[in-house]
């Protein structure tokens, strides 16, 4: 520079930098942001992958579940196997205490255990009922003839077993009356035409 000549401070010269650097409007910024949330590949790709997420953590819950039923299907069958034998066994431990000496103290102790095992299956236990569980007996002639041998109508749940009993209650009590209706009014309809005969 030459001697004497004013060298600007080079803070001011930033400074002025920045005051003529062209500004960006802050409603382009804006747009711009609005675009790039908007984008509709983005939401697209999100969406894409919540349902793939959604799909594979419904397939793992099947399978969980799928286990679940076969295990209770399996503990089911074994306590049913488990529950006809012990049944078997009641009865025939009831014919062997009843030939014990009268009064003696082993048939006492054998008739009180019997006792309560018959309230357990009875449904004194916490399950309920167990006798829903029994292996069901084959149907019997009447049972084939309409439904087949292959049918299984027990229910094993002892809340059922109640509600199909108030249900047959149910339709024994409304059928009754269409039982006693059209006897009734075939009699009326077969009086009236001897009456018209005469």
């Amino acid at each position: 520079n030459p001697r004497g000549a004013h060298t600007p401070h080079p803070g001011r010269c930033r400074e002025r930098e920045r005051r003529h650097k062209p500004r960006t409007p802050r409603h382009h910024t804006r747009r711009a942001i609005v675009v790039a949330m908007s984008d509709p590949a983005a939401d697209a790709t999100t969406k894409d992958g919540a349902v793939v997420s959604e799909a594979r953590d419904i397939e793992t819950r099947l399978h969980t579940i799928s286990g679940r039923v076969a295990q209770l299907d399996m503990n089911l069958r074994t306590c049913s196997d488990e529950l006809t034998t012990i049944a078997s066994s009641l009865a025939r431990l009831r014919a062997a205490a009843a030939s014990l000496p009268p009064g003696s103290e082993a048939r006492a102790a054998a008739e009180k255990s019997l006792y309560l095992a018959q309230l357990v299956m009875k449904g004194a236990g916490p399950a309920g009922a167990l006798e829903g569980y029994l292996k069901p007996r084959p149907n019997s002639r009447f049972m084939r003839l309409f439904m087949g041998a292959a049918v299984d109508y027990t229910s094993q749940r002892q809340e059922s077993r109640l509600r199909i009993k108030e249900e047959y209650y149910t339709y024994r009590d409304t059928s009754t009356w269409t039982y006693l209706f059209w006897p009734l009014v075939l009699l009326y309809l077969n009086h009236v035409m001897e009456k018209e005969g005469a």
